[in-house]
């Protein structure tokens, strides 16, 4: 059986996940990888506790992009997923 070992994103994941986040979308269109990665390095800045990969065989086999919301009026703080992604050629 495969171990799967689930770690906090780093700054190195974000080609990898890009990829990943394009195949699960499975866009014809070319998409701007720049752009993407951009998106995952803003979550993962605001919400480091919260954007966590999972490896497999060394290879990172997907994802999920979480954050906390804090909300007014005496309203506890919550979790929201915002992406969850695996590489669907696994």
């Amino acid at each position: 059986m495969t171990q799967i070992e689930i770690r906090p994103m780093e700054e190195k994941d974000l080609n990898a996940i890009a990829e990943i986040h394009k195949l699960v979308l499975r866009n014809e269109q070319p998409q701007n990888d720049n752009r993407i990665e951009a998106k995952f390095r803003k979550f993962m800045a605001a919400n480091q506790k919260t954007c966590l990969v999972a490896m497999e065989d060394g290879k990172i086999a997907g994802f999920i992009i979480g954050r906390v919301q804090d909300w007014s009026f005496g309203i506890e703080s919550s979790g929201w997923i915002e992406l969850i992604e695996v590489d669907p050629g696994l």
